[in-house]
């Protein structure tokens, strides 16, 4: 997990939907999902695309860059990077992405939707589920 500046992950975090414990109603041909505990959207019944156009501001850029004798899987030694996208996943600026993106890197940015860029911390991984914090 990549914990990124908390009062920009605030900000981006306050757009994410909360799904756990909601769940999905079709109706006339439209299917709408109830989220749970989202911070503006509480017990509200959304379509997909209203989800998505709230969420957008969630989703970021990851840079990942190694030097040295730092190695991203598959690339060798030597300096390098990768790039990635993932998701603000609380108000504390939690963000998900892959762990692939992030193995091996020495230095870790975000890159918001606003443009804003931000050093992050990697906090926790797991290649068996390639979800890292």
């Amino acid at each position: 997990m990549i914990a990124a500046a908390a009062l920009a992950g605030a900000g981006a975090g306050a757009g994410a939907v909360a799904l756990a414990g909601g769940g999905s109603h079709s109706a006339g041909g439209t299917t709408t999902v109830v989220a749970a505990g989202g911070a503006n959207v509480a017990n509200a019944a959304l379509t997909v695309g209203q989800i998505a156009k709230a969420d957008t501001k969630s989703v970021v850029e990851i840079d990942a860059t190694t030097s040295g004798s730092g190695s991203f899987p598959f690339g060798g030694g030597g300096s390098g990077s990768a790039e990635g996208t993932g998701f603000v996943y609380d108000a504390k600026g939690d963000i998900v992405t892959n762990q692939h993106v992030v193995s091996g890197a020495s230095s870790l940015s975000v890159k918001f939707s606003d443009g804003s860029t931000y050093k992050a911390t990697l906090v926790g991984a797991d290649p068996s589920t390639d979800i890292a914090v």
